[in-house]
């Protein structure tokens, strides 16, 4: 939601922008959903492998991965639900 107020209703973004068509608003903000939660498993990767030290999670176990895919999966899914509220949004005016 963060990025969707930054690319269509901050001032410091062209105000072109906000007549972008639709499916290029929903590559936009899926992406960078993307990004950020692949960001942040590499964070969890070096606070459990670098500073903890605990090793909780392993990425040779498949319970590491199966997190990790479980945490991009609903990160896409909660990007994919505020891109759709915006789109009904953005229709009804």
């Amino acid at each position: 939601m963060g990025m969707i107020w930054w690319t269509f209703y901050s001032a410091k973004i062209s105000p072109k922008t906000k007549d972008l068509p639709n499916f290029y608003a929903l590559v936009v903000v899926i992406s960078f959903v993307a990004l950020i939660g692949v960001f942040w498993e590499f964070y969890e990767l070096i606070m459990d492998r670098l500073i903890t030290k605990n090793n909780y999670i392993s990425i040779l176990q498949s319970g590491g991965l199966i997190d990790t895919m479980k945490d991009l999966f609903v990160d896409l899914l909660g990007g994919s639900v505020a891109i759709l509220m915006y789109l009904n949004e953005r229709k009804k005016q």
